[in-house]
């Protein structure tokens, strides 16, 4: 039983995310409302931790599956990266760039602090 609530859950979570995609209407996939969703009840204890589990647990190993259809959203709309692609590389390039920073600076923020504490 406890496997089909966490699954209900889930499922739930992200059909809820699915009509926000519609009602919405912004580029972003289903799922990740939907994971946005389940996030938050675990994290406002709607749902607990322990009862996803059995369930999370070995959906874990399927997790690169979630992210098909973003993928094949992304083949479908070559055209536009044909006409984009190069304006989209190098804002991947900056905002990588931008994230490699904020990262090392953080670390050695968390760093100093613990070696203070």
């Amino acid at each position: 039983m406890k496997i089909v609530k966490a699954f209900l859950f889930l499922f739930v979570s992200l059909w809820l995310g699915s009509l926000i995609r519609r009602v919405v209407d912004y580029p972003i996939p289903d799922m990740i409302y939907g994971f946005t969703l389940l996030f938050l009840f675990l994290r406002m204890r709607i749902v607990k931790r322990e009862d996803m589990e059995c369930v999370s647990v070995p959906l874990i190993r399927l997790m690169p599956l979630f992210l098909v259809p973003a993928c094949v959203k992304i083949v479908n709309s070559f055209e536009i990266l044909q006409i984009s692609g190069l304006r989209l590389l190098i804002v991947l390039m900056i905002s990588f760039f931008c994230t490699m920073i904020a990262v090392s600076l953080t670390v050695q923020f968390l760093r100093r602090r613990i070696k203070h504490d």
